[in-house]
């Protein structure tokens, strides 16, 4: 469930998620090559792809908004939207004329082939050390990695 959409005067949009703590990898990242993205939380993304496919929206950005404090990650169109905008923050920035769209097509391939391995019968656990934080699972060999 998407948390928030905001429109701006012309209907174009932002997606905020909450969450309760935020770090840099909730902003994508460039690889070596420094043009494929690393997505670790595509959350976000996910739901502006949606908004964008589903209801027609022309998308800005998409964003994770801490509730805890002022701090904000994600990616955005900064010819439109600017430091101003973020809370004086710079969560990572899209610049070309479709460099947010294309951010968009790229998550949703990368859910796609996830899917598809997983319907392959590929459901083999790859969890960031973050993740492993979190699980209350004991004993697991990924876990002590």
């Amino acid at each position: 469930q998407i948390d928030r959409i905001d429109l701006d005067g012309k209907g174009r949009a932002v997606i905020i998620d909450y969450k309760g703590g935020l770090d840099k990898s909730f902003s994508p990242a460039f690889d070596g090559n420094g043009d494929i993205p690393n997505i670790v939380h595509p959350q976000a993304l996910i739901y502006a792809q949606v908004a964008r496919r589903e209801l027609g929206l022309e998308l800005l950005g998409s964003f994770y908004r801490s509730y805890r404090k002022r701090a904000v990650e994600g990616t955005y169109d900064a010819r439109v939207i600017g430091p101003a905008d973020l809370l004086g923050q710079k969560p990572f920035a899209t610049t070309d004329e479709d460099g947010f769209n294309l951010l968009l097509d790229r998550c949703e391939s990368l859910v796609a082939e996830s899917l598809d391995r997983m319907f392959d019968g590929d459901i083999s656990r790859t969890p960031s050390k973050e993740a492993c934080r979190f699980c209350p699972v004991l004993g697991c060999a990924k876990k002590e990695a």
